[in-house]
Parts: structure tokens; sequence; C-alpha cells
């Protein structure tokens, strides 16, 4: 769910503010054998068949993140503009259990509340004949896949991966009849 107000505040200045959710409720079911696929540093070539002993995870998760967002647009000069944002994103983490499931012991699940800044920049130069030049940087987070927080076949304190991006670009717009 995303909403997005824009206000000119000039000629030559517009902000933008912004929220955005996004969540989910997952049940995952999995029933393998814990030696495929090979793990990182396994001793095991590729093509030993998998193991006789198999592990199962029947796990829930819930993923949730509300984010907002602060942008402005700055037109420096006829067709070039330059738009400072600021976003940022608390988000929850739960996994249904800490540690693999074990007889005779109660799950005890695991909650996490992470935030994120994000800052981006992107400048926009537009040209004769319907020719857009573009660039932005940006620092972009993400939660982990519901599946990758299964106690016995994941990770149940995984947190936010991240990683700036860096786009630069054109488009070139079709005349029109």
């Amino acid at each position: 769910v995303r909403a997005l107000y824009r206000e000119a505040l000039s000629a030559r200045i517009a902000l933008l503010l912004g929220i955005d959710a996004s969540g989910s409720f997952t049940r995952t079911r999995v029933e393998k054998t814990l030696s495929v696929p090979r793990r990182e540093g396994s001793p095991y070539p590729f093509g030993t068949p998998p193991g006789s002993a198999l592990a199962s995870d029947d796990a829930r998760s819930h993923v949730l993140g509300v984010a907002v967002l602060a942008r402005t647009e700055l037109l420096a000069w006829p067709g070039f503009t330059v738009s400072p944002a600021l976003r940022f994103e608390p988000s929850l983490l739960e996994a249904q259990r800490n540690r693999p499931q074990v007889a005779g012991f109660p799950d005890t699940g695991r909650s996490q509340l992470l935030a994120a800044s994000e800052p981006r920049l992107s400048v926009e130069q537009r040209l004769p004949g319907a020719v857009r030049l573009f660039g932005a940087i940006g620092r972009y987070h993400q939660p982990p896949a519901p599946s990758d927080l299964s106690a016995t076949f994941g990770n149940p304190g995984l947190g936010l991966s991240s990683a700036t991006h860096l786009v630069v670009g054109e488009s070139v717009g079709l005349p029109s009849r």
C-alpha cells in the first residue's frame, strides 16, 4: 500500500511526502535432508547422494514494514532537476521459533524491530526532442524471505540486507502523430 502527496512550493521547488506499507504472514512446511544442497566449504563433492536423515519444519513468520518518505524536487535551471530524498522504514521481523524444534521444550519465538534510513539523490536533464538523461544513487534495504527465518533450514536472527544502487540512463520518447 502506498500514498504520495505532492505540493508545489514555488515555480522551482516541489515537496513530496509519502507513506507505504508492506507485510506478510507466512507458514512454511519443509521436509528435506540437511545435507542437500551442500553448504559452502562442504567436503563432499557435487553429485554425492543425499543422506538418509530427514529434518522437517512447520514454521510461521511475520514481516511488516511501514515507511515514510520526504523528497524535494528542485528545478536548478530549465530542464535540469535535482531531487534529494530521505526514506525511513522501521521493520518488524518475527519468527515462530528461535531454534529447531526439540521434543519436550516449548517453542520460543524471536521478534526484532529494525529501522533503516535510506538517503537518495536523483538528477534529470531534459533535452530537446523528448530526450531525457538521468542518474540516481540511493541506499536500499530489504527484509529476508520468510522461509529464510526458519530455525531448522534458515536463521531466525537474520536482519535487513542493504545495498547502494547507482543508476545512469537515458530515455527517448516516440514521436506522436
